[in-house]
């Protein structure tokens, strides 16, 4: 199979596949805006052997360790993402299995495409001789960092309108930086009980990236100016109060319009409620073993405003609900409730396992998890010395498909959201989203036993902190 290029404007840069087009008979070569599909794997041999090269850790002696070094020989610093899936278009039913390479836009020719395909089929011919015709493909990507990437959704989801000016925030609800005109908004993740020393402590769950732009992590106890967290986020409260104001001001002849817009309005001038301040965060990196990517921060909570009876559990009462209408099945023999201690992880999912989540801009979603974890490159921007610096991070994370109710998984603003199986046990932290012409709107997660080790990691080191317990509420 020899490789062919694509259009370069469209973000498809090259494929070596026996697929070559879609079988609508569409002109060849096929160019990426034709919709493309990524799915999940099946029972074949070839699949299982893939996903036995992919079991390993993202350092440089490694399969994956390998692939990176392949594309960093024909340009260094361009990568995104490695995985593999079974790529095909929209309406055909073929699928094909292969190895999904993206790059940041324009960092890449054609040609310069055509010549990793040849490095990178080295490097899987090398792992296993039956890989070596393995279908490869090489399309430009952007990782977002979900929060305060400048392409976040102006406008949160009305399934998270409620909660987020409630009395006190609960899953899902949105979260930011204290200060006006602060743009940046994430979600509320979850909620936990911090014994130190036998003294309990509440805290919620984000990522650091909605509320930092620090790369180190926050200690407890460390000097620093505070960082006070509210919600809803002050840019999804300028919005739901302006929306509501609008609709007074024209007048509306619909009553039941401006007798909601009043309420949201008073909601509103009641609401913008202190959270709490950032206790501990990972700052942005991986962790070892494994490398897999940390992205989260606690939240200590006001005890006047969450006392501990009434922090809620997840997922709401309400979201079964809606997630049983979303992934289409009876969900009546699902608990809802952790069946596993918290110090444990949570069993690894079947492949296209539904996952859900609760998050600011898409709201309920119900996703599909993937096998193969994504080596990814996520670039953050970061305070530097002298103003802001783009930090890269790469590691592992979990990957979350689409579904058929839930196309797009994430969107900008649901950083932070919790990602659960169908035994609501915590699956991982969603951190970034990809926006490409193949693997658009899948979820990365950041993978919740490796936060757990870093959560214990990081508050271990405050003052006086001999004995950590942690729970999940």
């Amino acid at each position: 199979m020899e490789p062919y290029t694509g259009n370069e404007s469209d973000g498809f840069l090259a494929r070596r596949g026996a697929i070559r087009g879609p079988s609508s008979g569409l002109p060849f070569p096929f160019v990426g805006s034709h919709p493309r599909v990524i799915a999940g794997l099946i029972d074949d041999e070839l699949d299982n052997l893939v996903c036995e090269a992919f079991d390993c850790t993202d350092t440089d002696d490694t399969f994956r360790g390998k692939l990176r070094a392949a594309m960093d020989r024909i340009q260094p610093g361009v990568l995104t993402s490695i995985c593999a899936y079974r790529i095909g278009f929209e309406g055909d039913a073929a699928t094909e299995l292969s190895l999904l390479i993206t790059v940041l836009p324009g960092s890449l020719r054609p040609a310069q495409a055509v010549n990793a395909i040849g490095e990178l089929s080295a490097v899987l011919e090398s792992y296993n001789e039956r890989l070596g015709n393995m279908a490869i493909e090489i399309a430009e990507q952007i990782i977002e960092t979900i929060a305060m990437s400048g392409r976040l959704p102006g406008v949160p989801s009305e399934d998270i309108k409620s909660t987020s000016l409630g009395s006190a925030p609960s899953i899902g609800s949105s979260i930011g930086p204290e200060g006006q005109g602060q743009s940046s908004a994430g979600t509320l993740g979850a909620f936990f009980r911090i014994v130190t020393n036998g003294t309990p402590q509440y805290f919620a769950l984000t990522c650091n990236h909605v509320l930092s732009s620090s790369r180190m992590p926050a200690i407890p106890g460390s000097s620093g100016t505070p960082v006070h967290v509210v919600c809803p986020a002050w840019r999804d409260h300028f919005h739901w109060w302006t929306a509501a104001d609008n609709v007074i001001k024209h007048r509306s002849t619909d009553a039941r319009r401006v007798s909601k817009a009043v309420a949201q309005k008073m909601l509103c001038e009641a609401s913008h409620h202190p959270v709490g301040t950032v206790y501990a965060s990972s700052g942005v990196r991986t962790n070892t073993p494994g490398n897999w990517v940390q992205d989260w921060a606690l939240i200590k909570l006001d005890s006047k405003r969450f006392p501990p009876e009434e922090l809620s559990n997840i997922p709401l009462p309400s979201s079964c609900e809606v997630f049983e209408r979303l992934a289409n099945r009876n969900l009546d023999d699902i608990d809802w409730t952790p069946r596993m201690e918290f110090s444990r992880a949570a069993p690894r999912p079947e492949e296209g396992s539904p996952l859900f989540k609760l998050g600011r801009s898409t709201g309920h979603t119900v996703g599909e998890y993937h096998k193969i974890d994504a080596s990814a490159s996520i670039a953050y921007s970061c305070d530097g010395p002298n103003g802001k610096q783009n930090v890269t991070v790469k590691g592992k994370v979990h990957v979350v498909l689409g579904s058929d109710s839930s196309p797009r998984f994430a969107a900008g603003g649901d950083s932070g959201a919790l990602v659960l199986n169908g035994h609501a046990e915590p699956v991982g932290l969603l951190t970034a989203v990809a926006d490409g012409s193949v693997a658009h709107g899948v979820g990365y997660v950041a993978s919740f036993a490796p936060i757990l080790d870093n959560i214990k990691e990081v508050v271990q080191r405050g003052p006086d902190a001999k004995k950590i317990e942690v729970e999940f509420l």
